[in-house]
């Protein structure tokens, strides 16, 4: 099962503009899920068109480093502000 995972990246992350993507979704995600009032999905609904001329792998894999990276940089400013930057982390203000 493990030799499948390390195929599957190694697969993915074997092209540099992957690894393009990659890092433009993770500082996208940090900086739209840190900014209140603007969310990843704001961050993935204006990527959405770009996306039609990636890969299908490409694609599912930059909506999810959003996803993900977006819900961390929302939980630094509920933290240090106490202004949460995203709605999953509106606990963390409390």
């Amino acid at each position: 099962m493990i030799e499948n995972f390390l195929a599957g990246s190694a697969a993915l992350f074997g092209d540099p503009f992957t690894i393009g993507i990659f890092v433009f979704g993770v500082v996208g995600g940090m900086l739209f899920g840190a900014i209140p009032g603007v969310s990843m999905l704001t961050l993935a609904a204006i990527l959405l068109p770009f996306t039609a001329g990636l890969e299908p792998a490409q694609g599912v894999m930059l909506f999810a480093v959003i996803y993900c990276t977006g819900t961390y940089g929302g939980a630094i400013t509920a933290i240090l502000f106490n202004i949460p930057g995203s709605a999953e982390n509106a606990p963390t203000a409390f």
